[in-house]
């Protein structure tokens, strides 16, 4: 595809992708290849959402004189808060060395669901090849299994089961004891889950 050079320009894009951020309106946001984040922070911290970015090194923006690409988490804090505070990673290498790729995860609690939400974006290897696909294979799995580990070391402790109530006076108080035992004991298994998973990313 080919464009103005103008429409290429940052001037350009930046109320354009804020233009549609906002039309989102979403509770989260999760972006890659974002090598101007400080402009959409200063943008997005004053409408209500806390952020983090991890920037990609080597980045080949620098190269043009432009500050690093990366991964960007934004969160509304009306909605979340942090369990976890956000970290950024980076994938190993076929050899085991550091690569260039990494992602960003985050363990938030949802106050609106009273559940915990673990959140991961992620920016795979790019490029066709069989080569750059085996890498991309490689580097999700170890995504996944970061999140399994997240998942299994943040998981909220089993409360003990509920001790059967004392008999009470009268058959109504003794219904509604039964009835609010019962409704405690489900809110002590949603909250016994694993932190549910959303997880975006290229």
């Amino acid at each position: 595809m080919q464009v103005s050079i103008s429409c290429l320009m940052w001037e350009h894009r930046l109320p354009l992708i804020l233009e549609e951020v906002r039309a989102a309106d979403a509770d989260i946001i999760c972006l890659q290849e974002l090598n101007h984040f400080d402009v959409l922070a200063a943008a997005l911290v004053p409408e209500g959402y806390s952020c983090f970015f991890r920037a990609k090194s080597p980045s080949p923006c620098i190269k043009f004189g432009f500050p690093p690409d990366g991964i960007a988490l934004f969160f509304r804090h009306k909605r979340f808060s942090c369990l976890l505070e956000p970290s950024g990673h980076c994938f190993a290498s076929m050899d085991g060395q550091p690569a260039a790729q990494g992602y960003v995860t985050a363990l938030l609690h949802d106050k609106e669901a009273d559940r915990q939400l673990l959140v991961a974006a992620t920016h795979l290897k790019a490029k066709a090849g069989a080569d750059n696909e085996q890498t991309r294979v490689h580097q999700a799995n170890q995504l996944l299994q970061e999140l399994h580990n997240l998942q299994d070391r943040h998981k909220p402790v089993q409360p003990p089961p509920q001790q059967p109530a004392a008999a009470a006076q009268g058959t109504s108080a003794s219904t509604n004891n039964s009835s609010s035992s019962s409704n405690n004991n489900r809110s002590f298994q949603r909250k016994a889950w694993p932190p549910a998973v959303l997880l975006c990313g290229d």
